[in-house]
């Protein structure tokens, strides 16, 4: 009897004990395969470092287990590839430990198995795929070039308290989160017209129509990048996100934090908005890495541990933050909750954002230690609406993490060649305390701190005295000179001296030369806040003059 197709290609893998679902006669010989040759030495390792923590996890996931989410979630899988013997295949700085040709042959082979290939990752020895059927991945797992295998499970949740709220406005408002923060002060220094911002969401509504066209459209679009397996986005929680962002400052509705940044998106959810896949999350960050420089990810898992199927999805985020250098923000979720761990903001490479109100006092989001970085508004944010364009309010870190991504944007043109974590450290350095730092991380976001004061106005002129009247007069005439004063704080009060004797403490002088051929006439003036100015003048017989001859 002919061997099954599917056995044969395993053999060209040299696997000889591996067979896929379908092939029973060969399943016998399982047991000689060593399932994870690299525990021990990851065991031995820092327990600090949550890649490893994921793969562990992995591992020892039972194979019932395994099929069964594989078989739940469309038979999606993310594979990654490792070194035989390695404890992995990227390490904690995102960078491949797998040659690119070897990377590349083991696509090749996992493709062949494959009932198509959705995506392979840059840089990074892994690729997204669809199995004929849920076996194949626990076999594939027993690969010892095979890191690890992910279903494409949807552990990740919309944080929104509260949706679209609408409301009237006759012209553009810049509403009191933008404010709040002080990005509009900071916008003569930048708009954030540098790269794009990435925002990883349910899509964006696009049923409305603008009288001009691109030009009346709410904000600047860039690349678009969908996944499969994620439904038919709508742009119901999306919408909100992206203009909260990058509304433009057109004149119309509301403006975003960062209104010249041009928009990506990524459809990581469909309808409703309400549950995000993490795999599609992974590669659409690697797809977008070449223009991207901030990324937005407004779900967060609501979970008491790390999910070790976000293995994928942290290998995807520490290559983008280490190799590419882009910068990651993540909303930590709105349970208000000390237990619950928010993934991927409680990362260290990704900034975790937590919420505040009117008044700088925390508000919703999750606190368990390490989850927030950085407070940003989160109640009555202004957004536009999904649905004809409608203006309106929603609260929740969905849209308090969008402000501190626009203002990422605003450091990233400002400073373009500073690193992360200076972007980061001047973020944090700059936030307005509040009164609980485990609930609000540095504090509430202060964009135009941030980005760096505008130099300070040129100071006034100095204060200055001026005396206002003839240097030359006739032997018999009476002059008059008048005090002047200059950028002073009134009133003033005066005094006239006369070679160097007090004559008068008026604002006026008057007086002749009394047969002298010269006199100095000096004035000192003095200001309401104390301070002195002088000016001074010699007045000389010259037998000529304007002023009236004495009787």
């Amino acid at each position: 009897m002919a061997k099954p197709a599917c056995l044969s290609r395993l053999w060209q893998l040299l696997v000889l004990s591996v067979v896929v679902s379908g092939c029973a006669e060969s399943a016998g010989p399982l047991a000689s395969i060593e399932r994870a040759p690299s525990i021990a030495e990851a065991q031995g390792q820092s327990q600090d470092d949550p890649g490893l923590r994921m793969r562990l996890a992995l591992r020892a996931r039972p194979d019932a287990a395994l099929e069964r989410m594989v078989a739940d979630h469309g038979n999606i899988v993310g594979i990654a590839f490792r070194q035989p013997g390695s404890a992995r295949g990227v390490d904690d700085r995102g960078r491949s430990l797998v040659p690119p040709d070897v990377a590349a042959t083991r696509a090749n082979d996992v493709a062949a198995l494959a009932s198509r290939v959705l995506y392979r990752f840059r840089d990074l020895p892994a690729m997204l795929v669809e199995l004929p059927n849920p076996g194949i991945a626990t076999q594939l797992r027993r690969m010892p070039w095979v890191d690890y295998v992910v279903p494409n499970t949807a552990l990740l949740s919309s944080d929104v308290v509260q949706g679209c709220t609408p409301f009237q406005m006759a012209q553009q408002i810049v509403h009191w989160n933008v404010t709040r923060v002080r990005a509009d002060l900071a916008w003569s220094q930048a708009t954030g017209t540098n790269g794009e911002l990435l925002v990883l969401d349910d899509g964006m509504d696009l049923s409305q129509s603008y009288p001009n066209g691109w030009q009346d459209w709410p904000w600047n679009s860039g690349h678009s990048y969908g996944a499969a397996g994620v439904g038919s986005p709508t742009g119901a929680h999306g919408t909100l996100v992206m203009s909260a962002a990058v509304a433009r400052n057109n004149g119309i509705g509301i403006v975003g934090i960062a209104p010249g940044a041009v928009l990506s998106r990524g459809d990581i959810a469909g309808v409703g908005g309400t549950t995000a896949w993490q795999n599609a999350a992974a590669w659409i960050i690697n797809a977008a890495v070449p223009q991207t420089k901030v990324v937005s990810i407004s779900y967060s898992s609501k979970l008491t541990y790390e999910p070790p199927d976000f293995a994928l999805l942290h290998d995807a985020i520490i290559n983008a933050y280490y190799q590419k250098g882009i910068i990651i923000v993540a909303s930590t979720g709105n349970q208000q909750s000390a237990t619950i761990q928010s993934y991927p903001a409680r990362w260290p490479e990704v900034i975790g954002v937590g919420g505040s109100g009117h008044n700088d006092e925390y508000v919703l989001n999750n606190y368990a230690p390490g989850n927030v970085e950085l407070a940003a508004p989160a109640v009555d944010v202004g957004v536009i609406c999904q649905g004809g364009g409608t203006q309106g309010t929603a609260s929740g870190t969905s849209f308090a993490t969008p402000l501190v991504a626009g203002a990422v944007m605003l450091l990233r043109q400002k400073y373009p060649s500073y690193s992360n974590d200076w972007v980061r450290s001047r973020l944090r350095n700059y936030a307005v305390p509040m009164a609980n730092s485990q609930k609000s991380g540095a504090g509430r976001l202060d964009v135009l701190g941030a980005l760096g004061t505008p130099p300070p106005p040129p100071p006034p002129p100095p204060f200055t005295a001026s005396i206002l009247g003839p240097t030359e007069i006739a032997p018999l005439a009476v002059c008059s000179w008048l005090a002047g004063a200059s950028y002073g704080t009134e009133p003033y009060t005066y005094r006239w001296y006369r070679n160097g004797a007090l004559v008068s403490t008026t604002a006026d002088y008057t007086a002749g030369m009394n047969g002298a051929s010269s006199f100095d006439l000096r004035l000192d003036v003095t200001d309401a806040i104390g301070r002195l100015a002088m000016d001074l003048i010699t007045v000389t017989n010259t037998g000529v003059g304007e002023c009236l001859l004495a009787e």
